[in-house]
């Protein structure tokens, strides 16, 4: 799998210091999922055509005489099929929702979403996570996974969920006709500290004695 960025899925801000610049640098940086591409199959070679060749008359020769069948070995009964699982209708079924591969266009923004980066304890560092968005007919998000939860501190995963919960989609088609769809995204939370100016270095001014009024 490969990473593509989703257009107009990132956000920015900075935390104002006490004086001076602020004393951090924070990005939340959305990417879209997408499967590789299958590399293209071998052409199988076509057999040409070969002009038949006239066969030597054979005497035929004799059918071997059929056997009658023992009455004390019988044939095993073939086992029963089992019927193919039936796919989940209801919402919570994950098959229920086509993954991108499967549509012939995909789910996509109708606006920029930004993603905020609350503040909370220890927040500063790189935090990424795996999510997958799961949108109805309708472009709505009905619900939103994250693959290893511990890789987000609660509070960027309120944050993440809430934000695509309430982000209006554009539904997956299948042959134009708009059906339901997931699709998986990565988002990365940074937040790095200002590096902090130098002060300026105190240079003291060395005294010029005064001049001598005698001399000329």
């Amino acid at each position: 799998m490969h990473a593509a960025l989703l257009v107009a899925l990132d956000a920015t801000g900075q935390r104002p210091g006490r004086y001076g610049p602020p004393a951090e640098v924070r990005s939340v940086e959305v990417r879209l999922l997408t499967q590789a591409q299958p590399e293209p199959s071998a052409e199988v070679p076509v057999a040409r055509s070969v002009p038949p060749v006239a066969a030597t008359p054979q005497a035929a020769a004799p059918a071997p005489a059929a056997r009658a069948p023992r009455p004390d070995k019988e044939s095993p009964a073939p086992p029963p099929k089992e019927s193919a699982p039936a796919l989940p209708t209801g919402e919570g079924g994950d098959e229920a929702y086509l993954p991108r591969s499967a549509l012939t266009v995909g789910p996509a923004p109708r606006a920029a979403i930004l993603v905020p980066y609350p503040s909370f304890e220890g927040d500063t560092g790189r935090y990424i996570a795996r999510l997958t968005l799961f949108i109805d007919q309708t472009g709505q998000v009905r619900r939103v996974e994250i693959d290893d939860p511990s890789s987000l501190p609660p509070a960027l995963q309120a944050a993440a969920r809430d934000t695509f919960m309430n982000a209006p989609f554009s539904p997956g088609q299948l042959d134009g006709q708009a059906v339901r769809s997931r699709v998986r995204i990565e988002v990365s939370f940074t937040s790095e500290p200002t590096p902090r100016p130098e002060p300026p270095s105190k240079q003291h001014d060395t005294p010029v004695p005064p001049a001598d009024p005698r001399k000329p």
